[in-house]
């Protein structure tokens, strides 16, 4: 009897080191697939964002972002143009856009995102010179040529790929690469013009400070904090600024219809009057 009882202990054991094996078995698979999965995300094409870049490395991201695009401009450049096709002009230009878009956008980012001073004007300048870069190889009729030797010879593509080149003969053209020297000097002086507009006319609102008053009644439905955070008159006025900051919580919360209408329209006609002449010339070269 004790024999039996001694068996059965011992296969009850065995048993249960048995399904604990297969457990932790099962434990280590999931684990070792978890990693493999993890492993592929990284290598996806566009993972590579990275939001925690410190100045120096902005900086440096900056400049292998633009020699990284500087040498695949260069590669298209030299195609000859009797030897043209998708492969050597076209992919490598669309293999660099899915390989820089990330990186770019981690250069950006901080600009909107940094409490740091230092972090935003780094990831601005680098905006303004990223920016700049991409402008300057829509510009470069060496390529340009490449690219529209390809788009006459009309190879077959597929609709993505045709629309794609389509579009990017567009861009250049746009960017005056099929021009003659002095209609595309015209068009540089004209694009300065429209930029040193674009740049004041953004300006004045940004130096805008104008607001209007309500009384507390006026701004029915508006939170407690709010109210308290706007300047008061000895009259018990409130002092609504055009902003961003004000304008937007009053047209969601304010229950008085008048007082987002006034607001409204009061926000939309900040600095009517210096920037209506530089809309009106804007309008007039966008025209031309």
């Amino acid at each position: 009897m004790a024999k039996t009882r001694r068996a059965n202990r011992i296969l009850v054991f065995t048993g249960a080191a048995g399904l604990v094996a297969v457990a932790v078995n099962l434990l280590i698979s999931a684990i070792n697939a978890h990693k493999q999965k993890n492993k592929k995300k990284r290598n996806l094409p566009g993972s590579n964002f990275c939001s925690n870049l410190s100045v120096s490395e902005i900086h440096q991201l900056t400049d292998s972002i633009i020699a990284k695009s500087n040498e695949i401009h260069d590669l298209v450049a030299s195609v000859c143009l009797t030897k043209v096709s998708y492969k050597n002009a076209i992919a490598p230009l669309v293999d660099l856009e899915e390989y820089q878009y990330p990186l770019v956008q981690s250069c950006l980012f901080q600009k909107m995102v940094a409490t740091s001073d230092d972090l935003r004007t780094a990831s601005a300048d680098a905006e303004r010179r990223i920016n700049s870069h991409f402008l300057m190889c829509r510009k470069r009729e060496d390529v340009y040529r490449v690219i529209k030797s390809l788009d006459k010879m009309g190879e077959c593509l597929g609709p993505e790929a045709k629309l794609y080149v389509q579009r990017l003969v567009k861009d250049f053209e746009r960017n005056g690469a099929n021009l003659c020297s002095s209609k595309k000097k015209e068009m540089e002086n004209l694009r300065s013009k429209i930029e040193k507009l674009s740049l004041e006319y953004i300006g004045n609102l940004n130096k805008d400070n104008s607001f209007l008053y309500f009384s507390e009644k006026e701004l029915i439905g508006m939170p407690p904090q709010f109210l308290k955070s706007l300047k008061k008159t000895e009259k018990g006025e409130l002092r609504v600024y055009l902003n961003s900051c004000h304008v937007s919580p009053i047209l969601e919360y304010c229950k008085i219809g008048s007082t987002r209408k006034s607001v409204a329209v009061g926000y939309w006609q900040r600095c009517g009057r210096q920037n209506l002449s530089i809309l009106e010339n804007l309008t007039q070269w966008f025209t031309m």
